[in-house]
């Protein structure tokens, strides 16, 4: 019912019924009543009798329920969507790089690879293959042909003695490789540097540091 034919039927039922015209009503009159009909032949304050609050609750109830489920369905949608971006950016990242990117091979990691024993300075580091084992004899021969040919004058030159025992400084150790690159540099590519490298490879703390060694002879010279 529209407001204006409410306000129109609220006159005459001011005028025609008694204020507590309630109390000649029966208690279960809504049972003689079609459904809603008593919310538009009733006054405003009978419309709200107890079934008809009841009905109400219930709406307001399944209303609330309605809400709570959209808005849940509006959160999975968020975090799918937040996946599928997630997807696409690493479908870009994959695309751009390409295939020999993920070789592990290019990485050099070998798990076999063993580590310095526990209670060393540099425990858990990890080290070259053991004293006189092949690999590490063919490291220190890559490191050997790096120097200088031999020429005149080639065996002059004693090679720098390096301690046995591990130096605790590091500017210490820093300056025993150093000196063995620039030994290289100058007399190195012969016997005498294989053997003198030889003899290194007994050196437990040096075995490994045959890439630091293999910079310091590749440092550029003035």
């Amino acid at each position: 019912m529209e407001e204006r034919e409410d306000a129109w039927l609220r006159n005459p039922q001011s005028r025609y019924l008694r204020p507590d015209f309630e109390r000649y009503l029966r208690p279960d009159r809504d049972r003689y009543l079609e459904p809603h009909a008593q919310d538009d032949c009733l006054p405003r304050h009978v419309r709200f009798a107890p079934a008809t609050i009841a009905r109400e609750i219930e709406k307001v109830r399944e209303q609330r329920a309605m809400l709570a489920e959209i808005l849940r369905e509006k959160q999975e949608l968020a975090a799918i969507k937040v996946k599928l971006a997630l997807l696409r950016g690493m479908r870009l990242l994959l695309k751009a790089r390409s295939p020999s990117d993920f070789d592990p091979r290019r990485s050099h990691y070998n798990p076999n690879q063993p580590r310095v024993p526990r209670g060393n300075p540099d425990g858990g580091e990890w080290t070259a293959a053991g004293g006189g084992s092949g690999a590490n004899r063919e490291g220190w021969i890559q490191v050997a042909q790096v120097g200088a040919p031999p020429g005149i004058g080639h065996n002059s030159g004693d090679p720098p003695e390096i301690p046995g025992s591990r130096p605790n400084d590091s500017k210490e150790r820093t300056s025993y490789i150093r000196s063995i690159g620039e030994w290289l540099v100058k007399y190195g590519g012969g016997l005498s540097a294989i053997a003198y490298l030889g003899a290194l490879n007994n050196i437990e703390w040096l075995k490994g540091h045959q890439d630091n060694i293999q910079a310091s002879v590749n440092l550029p010279r003035r």
